[in-house]
């Protein structure tokens, strides 16, 4: 029985004004999915390895994703399903984004990601990105370790410098890492390498003023702002505590977005080695 043959017989021209609407409500319903045979979705998981072949056609990403695969149902129905291995989402917006894409040029993207992978070429991507992952993630512990020698940060941010001498050693960490130079030093994320580059500046700032605007006090490592400028010159006193209370907020701002945005990238990647490590 027919969607049409289900409806109620019209009565009337409101009955069939009714009837009209409710066809073609019925006639603008979809039909639903047809569900993906487990063995053919194995086979789209396995050839593929789980890569997405509209992230592998668009931006060259060859990283594992979440196992789904999205079926595109041809027309007529004696032409079966083309299953293919990316997100259903994923495929649903992208086409919603572009021109719809054909079965034909669907079906040659997915012959290519499965060439790719047959190849092997997705492991060696996979390794390249785990073994940046891994020399960042030392990078990152070692400036960890680092910035919070002697409690280094955590002084730093609540550090008073209007009129109240300080300990230099507070500070050799910020010293140590604003005179570090060289690749060894740099993170190989271009994102993260960049949050480094500000903080480098920050603490290189940071270290120019209390060089410039302060002295010994005492005979031990005490610095300060000299207290006469207070009263003999107090707008300089004004713009040097302005200006190191400024520098040193940066420092602190610079170095949690660093260490915040590399534990996101990083930590990921070391679940990554650890799965690739036991397979």
């Amino acid at each position: 029985m027919s969607g049409f043959e289900k409806l109620p017989l019209p009565c009337g021209s409101s009955g069939i004004s009714r009837f009209i609407e409710d066809a073609n409500q019925m006639a603008r319903k979809k039909a639903p999915r047809r569900k993906i045979p487990a063995g053919h979705e194995t086979a789209v998981l396995v050839k593929s390895a789980r890569r997405c072949l509209l992230c592998f056609h668009l931006n060259g990403d060859l990283g594992e994703k979440h196992g789904q695969v999205a079926q595109s149902e041809q027309r007529g129905r004696r032409q079966p399903s083309v299953h293919l291995p990316a997100s259903p989402q994923r495929l649903d917006s992208t086409t919603r984004q572009h021109k719809n894409y054909t079965i034909h040029e669907l079906k040659r993207l997915r012959t290519k990601l499965y060439k790719t992978v047959a190849d092997g070429k997705h492991i060696a991507t996979t390794g390249t990105v785990a073994a940046g992952g891994k020399a960042d993630s030392k990078t990152l512990a070692a400036l960890i370790k680092l910035m919070t020698t002697n409690g280094c940060m955590d002084w730093l941010r609540g550090a008073n410098f209007a009129g109240w001498s300080f300990d230099w050693k507070r500070i050799d960490a910020v010293e140590e890492f604003a005179s570090r130079r060289g690749p060894e030093y740099e993170f190989i994320d271009p994102d993260v390498e960049k949050l480094r580059k500000v903080l480098y500046d920050a603490s290189r700032q940071l270290m120019g003023l209390l060089a410039t605007e302060t002295f010994p006090v005492g005979n031990g490592d005490r610095q300060a702002i000299p207290e006469e400028w207070e009263s003999e010159q107090p707008e300089r006193f004004r713009k040097a505590i302005e200006a190191i209370h400024g520098a040193a907020d940066k420092v602190c701002g610079a170095y949690d977005e660093l260490v915040r945005a590399a534990r996101k990238k990083f930590l990921p990647s070391m679940w990554l080695r650890l799965t690739i490590a036991l397979k």
